[in-house]
């Protein structure tokens, strides 16, 4: 993938962690839309963390302005 399709696709995820950790936020606990929201934020945060490593792997992205962490993810 080009670079700015990669810039493109980091800041869309960073949009999408956003609106679902809003979701799960302003849901009830145990509910099926505060499972859903939390399943979707797992699901965009390992994708980012992807799209982070390519970034930082070509010098485009500091270490420190990672949303994800590198090993944990």
């Amino acid at each position: 993938m080009d670079i700015q399709g990669l810039i493109e696709q980091y800041g869309h995820l960073n949009r999408l962690i956003g609106d679902c950790r809003a979701c799960t936020i302003r849901s009830a606990l145990g509910t099926k839309r505060y499972k859903d929201a939390k399943w979707a934020l797992d699901r965009y945060k390992s994708e980012l963390s992807k799209v982070e490593d390519q970034l930082e792997d070509m010098g485009l992205l500091h270490f420190s302005d990672r949303y994800t962490d590198r090993e944990h993810v």
